[in-house]
Formats: C-alpha cells, sequence, structure tokens
C-alpha cells in the first residue's frame, strides 16, 4: 500500500454522523454513513452516544428546516434533555435526537487501522514500491480528480473540567452551523467553519472567534475553558458535498 499526501485527520471531528450530514448531502451519506459506523467498530474504540441538534432561542426556526432536510432524528423536550445532557436543559428548550450516530478519535483511528492492516499480513510502504502491492491515492485535495474542489475547515480544542458533555452537540445557526464533540479529560473540539478556499494556513481571528462565541453560547461554562489546540484542515469535496 502507498500512501501519499498531507493528511487532515488531525484536525476531524470524528462525527460518524451520518442522518445529520444527510442536511446538506444525499440519500448516500446515510446509505454508506450507516455502514461506517458498523466498519469502525471492527478496527477503534467507537463511542455510541449519538448526536443532539440544538439552536438559540432566536434560532429555533432552524430546527425545523434541519428536520425537513434529513430524517431518523427525534424532536424532544427540555424534560428528555435534561435526562441525555442535563448541562444544556436550562438554556435549551427543544432539540433534535439522532439515537443511531457514533463518534471516534481520528488519530487514533488511522493508527488502529494501519495496526490492523500488520495484523492481517499487510505491509504499509510509505512512498516506496512493495510486491503484491494495493496502491491507495491518499492524496486528498491534491488528488487529479475532475470537480474536486478543496474545503477549508478550522477548529478549536477547549479544556473545560467545569461542564460535562457526553455527546456530539450541533448548534445550528443560519450562516454556519458548529459541532462540539467530547473528547478525553474533560477536552472538546469545537468545529468548523465551512470556507471555499485553498489556503491551509493557520485559523483566522475570524474563524476562532465565531467558533468561541458558539461555545459559549451552547453553555456560558466554556467562558471558563483553556484553549488547548487550534488547527485548519483542507478537506476534498465534490459538488454534490460528498467527501
Amino acid at each position: 500500500m502507498e500512501i501519499g499526501g498531507e493528511s487532515a485527520a488531525r484536525h476531524a471531528g470524528g462525527m460518524l454522523a451520518p442522518w445529520c450530514e444527510r442536511e446538506t448531502a444525499e440519500d448516500i451519506a446515510i446509505t454508506l454513513g450507516a455502514k461506517a459506523v458498523d466498519w469502525w467498530d471492527e478496527v477503534t474504540p467507537v463511542t455510541h452516544s449519538d448526536t443532539l441538534v440544538v439552536a438559540c432561542p432566536r434560532n429555533r426556526a432552524e430546527l425545523t428546516h434541519f428536520s425537513r432536510r434529513t430524517y431518523g432524528l427525534a424532536r424532544i423536550c427540555r424534560g428528555e434533555l435534561s435526562v441525555l445532557e442535563p448541562g444544556l436543559s436550562e438554556r435549551f428548550a427543544q432539540a433534535l435526537f439522532c439515537c443511531k450516530e457514533a463518534h471516534l478519535d481520528s488519530c487514533r483511528a488511522l493508527r488502529d487501522m494501519a495496526a490492523k492492516i500488520t495484523e492481517l499480513g499487510g505491509e504499509i510502504c510509505l512512498g516506496a514500491s512493495a510486491p503484491n502491492r494495493v496502491d491507495l491515492d491518499c492524496t486528498g485535495v491534491n488528488a487529479h480528480l475532475k470537480m474536486l474542489r478543496p474545503v477549508r475547515g478550522e477548529m478549536v480544542i477547549l479544556h473545560c473540567p467545569e461542564i460535562k458533555i457526553t455527546r456530539p452537540v450541533w448548534l445550528l445557526h443560519p450562516h454556519i452551523p458548529i459541532y462540539i464533540v467530547p473528547q478525553e479529560n474533560s477536552r472538546y473540539m469545537v468545529g468548523a467553519t465551512v470556507i471555499e478556499s485553498s489556503s491551509s494556513r493557520s485559523p483566522t481571528v475570524w474563524a476562532l472567534s465565531w467558533l468561541l462565541s458558539a461555545a459559549y453560547a451552547l453553555h456560558p461554562a466554556f467562558a471558563k475553558a483553556t484553549v488547548v489546540e487550534t488547527g485548519a484542515g483542507l478537506w476534498p469535496v465534490f459538488p454534490d458535498n460528498l467527501p
């Protein structure tokens, strides 16, 4: 197997959320994404903690618009939300809930996948020829494919012991929906801007201010969080928004 190019996995949220992704994609996002949850489960630890979708009171109509563009999400009230995520029920009276989704550590997933290949008798050769090889083009946005375009995404990782969120949460906004994914040791990844750009420079002040404001809007305890890491990556996307 020959691998080339620069990976953006380090900056990925690791969400296995095809029903939520269906909001901006075709049905194939669910068809293939649902299989991906089971596939990754055999390779790396997967957290089956479901997904919540919320919106601030002034943007509550976005919940209805979101639910109309996908399916498989149930609308829940404050009482149900207080059971799932007690820390969010005071600020949000309603939410959408998908019980079929999951998330993983994307960087660990790549390491575990490489270990699985070795376990099955394979050998990974980076940029080198090998007998009986299978070539995989992992060059991302540099792949020579028609109509492939880069989409820039920026993220920030926060450390916030003052709050406990156990599952990925999407915060809807008319312009940029933001997701927050829990990680180990009270860390949370907040992402991601979606910008039609091929620039791989560090995150901009505008992007970071937007992401941090969204985290604060989700829960005011994030005002006390420590910024652990920031990053930006380029995702290869086709015109139909499929990866």
